[in-house]
């Protein structure tokens, strides 16, 4: 399944789900720098440059979810893998609302099923919950964070 391939969903906003290439980050990053700064602030996790850089090396994939030719959405994944199996992880997600990202989940599973993987590993705030627990998540553990 290719990134490049565009993702419909009946949705109030109709968003569409969009894998970028490689090759397509440079032109990408501008639509989404501020959402992914953004998340970078909040989380204190990440500098965007150093997600920018992952991007374009193909260790992280950029999906990005639009309408009306505005990007309201944007999720950065990574292929992880042990001895055992593969999983993506969800890095951030930004973006005006939950239901610009979450109906896509489905989408972005299939590609990662593709690519081998056996799981899908998303941390979020303890609100995301709610929006993840219909598409079959479950709370397996509790993060607890303290600065040094």
């Amino acid at each position: 399944m290719s990134m490049r391939q565009l993702y419909p969903v009946d949705s109030p906003k109709r968003t569409y789900l969009w894998g970028v290439k490689r090759a397509e980050i440079l032109g990408t990053w501008p639509l989404v720098e501020e959402y992914i700064e953004n998340a970078c602030n909040n989380s204190e996790l990440y500098w965007p440059s150093e997600i920018k850089t992952a991007l374009i090396k193909g260790d992280y994939q950029l999906w990005v979810s639009w309408s009306n030719d505005r990007v309201r959405a944007c999720l950065v994944t990574t292929l992880e893998q042990s001895q055992r199996t593969m999983w993506i992880r969800g890095i951030l997600c930004a973006g005006d609302g939950p239901d610009d990202w979450v109906d896509h989940i489905d989408q972005i599973e299939a590609w990662a099923k593709a690519q081998g993987a056996e799981f899908s590993h998303l941390l979020g705030r303890p609100g995301s919950e709610k929006w993840l627990k219909p598409k079959g998540y479950r709370r397996t553990h509790t993060l607890m964070e303290k600065r040094l």
